[in-house]
């Protein structure tokens, strides 16, 4: 098995069908949703590997863990907008 990459900036790869593509690969292997939450954000390579890091470093201590169920929100938040706006820009603005 070999999970998708993030990388963030490649139009062909979505947030939702990385989550998607990831937790499947997660749930077949049995892993607890605080090793999700690890498991996938070794996953993010480049800008989303540093937005990762920073979002963490930034987390209340007192919050606790960071498990799947916090880690999934966070990332479509940051991500899925993205990809909205630069649908939506291709849409209007085609390659040439």
């Amino acid at each position: 098995m070999n999970p998708p990459e993030f990388h963030g900036f490649k139009v062909e790869k979505y947030p939702q069908e990385f989550i998607d593509e990831v937790y499947k690969v997660l749930m077949i292997m049995g892993v607890t949703p605080l090793e999700k939450a690890e498991l996938t954000a070794y996953q993010l390579k480049g800008v989303t590997q540093v937005w990762y890091n920073q979002w963490k470093e930034g987390r209340p201590e007192d919050v606790g863990p960071l498990y799947w169920e916090k880690f999934k929100p966070a990332f479509l938040d940051r991500f899925f907008f993205q990809e909205v706006t630069l649908n939506h820009y291709l849409h209007y603005f085609p390659p040439l």
